[in-house]
């Protein structure tokens, strides 16, 4: 029988380290007798191999060598024998083994240094039987499962592929061959026998038999295994932790990993299997006092259905050599070798920390930044725009001919006073104007002599790049609410009252106008209808002539008589036809001139209705007359009447609607709830959404009421200095909001 591997390599360390080597007085190195034994059969083909050429004996490559095999206590070299005996190098081949071939072998090696000598021992037994060897070799199948048997001629069929030649394997059950067989259970596959669902029945002798051609002659050589079935079995174990995945530590700190193998069993079989833990191919050893180490195998858990085992691999402190290393878990058993492996990595740097504060900083900054612009937006838009010219657009060659248009209340309008005045026509140009370098257009100041109201307000208007609105509480309302720091305001004169009143009657004149001109359209086109009919008339009379010249032709003399007789209601006829034209000219002069009178009837009827519905204003025809001319005469004035303020408003309401111009309001004293409310619609909304500048804040951070008056000395004199003429720095924060919202 030809020895196991393990058993070789056993020998082999044996006889190459151990103590069995020695020298022998001739000068060769004994190696002695090898553990393993050659056993065959007459018939067979037995194969003695020597393990002296090997690098742990000598150096093969740089020391030549030269294999003599003798028969032990005989000096005669063995040479080939044909179709017995042939050598080939380390190798001894019988061909035909017989009884007398049974005995020990010795090989010996020299180089020109050194003499090695080994023996081998062949075993020839006689067959008991026909079937089988008298030597088995034992395996196990597993009932119930695949399971498969393995040739045990190993070496053989090394040694023959090495020589590159054919063979082929058979196996007996017994004495009975073994097909191969696709269908059936058993099939060859390699080396092995495979089994399909094992039963109690396969329990036998199996033999493997070799044959093959070697020297000239074709021979064989065989095993016999004795199966054993057994009902309690171990699978191919399942390595479950680590799982192939990535593990990250700390350099410098400890790590603990788990090698959990499940193994399925059935009944209580014995646990053949042994796990390592490797790391680039190297074990890793039981030894605690190493820095990397592993524990003992251990069984965790039993049950039903398998066991659960585990090794612990253990690394007291990590280095940078331990990092990106793969660390596999291999497990050794009859079913097979599974393995898992994990990779250990740095750990990946701890960004929650750095990125959160990050955040926080941007978030901490972001609102310091908006604070700090709600609050100081009015001096950071100045420096910017006094800073980087470059970066505002500017407004210089938009066409327009005033920066902004100063709207407030005129004299003997609602609202009026000294103080407003002398702010809009001192203060505000003081500041805006000569330390600001802005153009106002102000009413009252920049106007035309003789230029009419609408038409002031208009075209200067359109071109203000902004609307300056000055107001108090009293601007558009009769009274307002009374505050402390707000100003009374006077009851509205006569005289204003009937400028409201002739607005309105103007609003009613202009519609009366227009209905004249509709029944001035009506006239025209019954004019143009009278027109046409007096053209057929004309046509007619010219027909009628016509005849009779040809009437006068025709007749003869004889007739003549009796024809004047007809000819007279003719010429009635168109005596009549004529009258008749000459009536329907003056029809025509009639209708123009009642035409005339129609459009001023109606005008003096239109205007007396819109009289008696305007109430108590004028009533009768000579006091619209009245009024017509007063308006006539307001019309025509100069700028600073009470219109210009009316004018102003309209003109403003109209801008605020369409949004064709920016409107600046400019708070001069303090509103009410009520004073709020009765505020123009659109300007409630704009002071609601962008804020109006209020003066009296400054007023009253200076500790100066609306109506206080206070005393300022000029050398020996004391000049009176009134609460609207006391901040005219541009610094002053009213002027820094104003020139915020003016144009660049």
């Amino acid at each position: 029988m030809a020895p196991t591997p393990e058993a070789l390599s056993l020998l082999l360390l044996c006889s190459l380290l151990g103590p069995g080597s020695s020298s022998e007085p001739g000068g060769c190195q004994n190696y002695y007798l090898q553990f393993e034994r050659v056993f065959s059969v007459p018939g067979d083909v037995a194969m003695l191999n020597s393990t002296l050429l090997s690098p742990s004996v000598f150096n093969l490559s740089a020391e030549p060598y030269n294999i003599t095999w003798y028969r032990l206590n005989s000096d005669q070299p063995i040479s080939n024998q044909s179709g017995r005996v042939l050598v080939l190098a380390e190798t001894l081949w019988f061909l035909n083994v017989s009884l007398g071939d049974a005995g020990d072998y010795v090989t010996v090696v020299r180089t020109p240094g050194m003499c090695y000598r080994q023996q081998t021992k062949l075993v020839v037994d006689t067959p008991l039987s026909l079937c089988g060897r008298p030597r088995t070799a034992g395996q196990r199948l597993t009932k119930g499962v695949t399971d498969r048997l393995s040739c045990p001629l190993k070496d053989y069929i090394h040694k023959l592929t090495s020589y590159g030649l054919p063979f082929s394997i058979t196996w007996y059950k017994g004495c009975e061959r073994v097909a191969h067989q696709d269908q059936g259970r058993f099939h060859y596959w390699d080396t092995y026998l495979k089994v399909e669902e094992v039963q109690s029945e396969d329990q036998a002798l199996y033999t493997c038999t070799l044959t093959f051609s070697l020297g000239g002659v074709n021979g064989g050589v065989s095993e016999t295994i004795e199966a054993e079935v057994q009902g309690d079995y171990c699978l191919l174990p399942q390595v479950r932790e680590p799982a192939n995945d990535v593990v990250k530590a700390e350099l410098g700190s400890n790590l603990t990993k788990r090698c959990l193998v499940f193994v399925p069993c059935e009944g209580r079989p014995l646990l053949d299997m042994d796990m390592y833990w490797l790391v680039q191919d190297n074990f890793i050893m039981n030894d605690p006092s190493e820095r990397v180490y592993s524990t003992q195998q251990r069984i965790v858990q039993k049950q039903d259905r398998g066991v659960w085992m585990e090794l612990w691999l253990i690394i007291s402190e990590l280095k940078e050599v331990d990092f990106k290393l793969n660390y596999t878990c291999r497990v050794w058993s009859g079913r097979g070798s599974p393995y898992c492996y994990f990779t250990l990595l740095h750990t990946d740097p701890d960004l929650l920390l750095p990125v959160g504060v990050a955040l926080g900083s941007c978030l901490l900054l972001f609102l310091l930044c908006v604070s700090v612009y709600h609050v100081f937006k009015v001096d950071l838009v100045l420096w910017s725009r006094g800073t980087f010219p470059g970066f505002h657009r500017r407004t210089a060659s938009d066409g327009k001919l005033y920066d902004a248009y100063v709207a407030f209340p005129q004299s003997d309008a609602a609202g009026w006073s000294d103080e407003v005045e002398r702010f809009a026509l001192h203060t505000l140009p003081q500041v805006l104007e000569e330390a600001c370098g802005f153009s106002l257009f102000i009413p009252g100041r920049d106007c035309r002599p003789g230029e009419a109201v609408i038409d002031m307000v208009e075209e200067n208007l359109q071109a203000s790049r902004r609307i300056l609105l000055l107001y108090t509480a009293s601007t558009f309302s009769k009274k307002h609410c009374s505050n402390n720091n707000t100003l009374q305001s006077r009851p509205m004169t006569h005289h204003t009252e009937t400028s409201h009143q002739l607005y309105i009657s103007k609003e009613h004149l202009n519609t009366s106008k227009e209905h004249l001109n509709t029944s001035k359209d009506h006239l025209n086109t019954n004019k143009d209808h009278l027109d046409t009919n007096k053209e057929h008339l004309n046509t007619s009379k010219v027909h009628l002539n016509t005849n009779k010249d040809h009437l006068q032709q025709n007749m003869s003399r004889e007739q003549l008589s009796t024809n004047n007789n007809i000819e007279g209601p003719l010429n009635t006829w168109g005596d009549q036809l004529s009258i008749s034209l000459n009536l329907l000219n003056t029809s025509m002069n009639s209708l123009a001139t009642g035409k005339d009178h129609l459009q001023l009837d109606s005008s003096r009827d239109h205007l007396s209705t819109n009289n008696n519905i305007e109430g108590p204003v004028n009533t009768r025809q000579d006091q619209l007359s009245i009024s017509l001319n007063s308006l006539n005469h307001l019309n025509t004035s100069m700028c600073g009447h009470a219109q210009t303020h009316l004018e102003c408003v309209a003109a403003m309401h109209r801008a605020l609607m369409e949004r064709s111009l920016k409107v600046i309001l400019v708070e001069l004293e303090e509103l009410g709830p009520c004073d709020v409310e009765q505020l123009p619609e659109s300007v409630r909304y704009l002071r609601q959404t962008q804020g109006a500048v209020c003066w009296w804040k400054t007023q009253r951070t200076a500790k100066t009421c609306w109506r206080t008056v206070c005393m300022r000395r000029t050398g020996n004199t004391w000049d009176t200095e009134t609460p609207l003429s006391s901040c005219v720095s541009p610094n002053c924060r009213f002027w820094k909001e104003v020139r915020y919202r003016m144009p660049v």
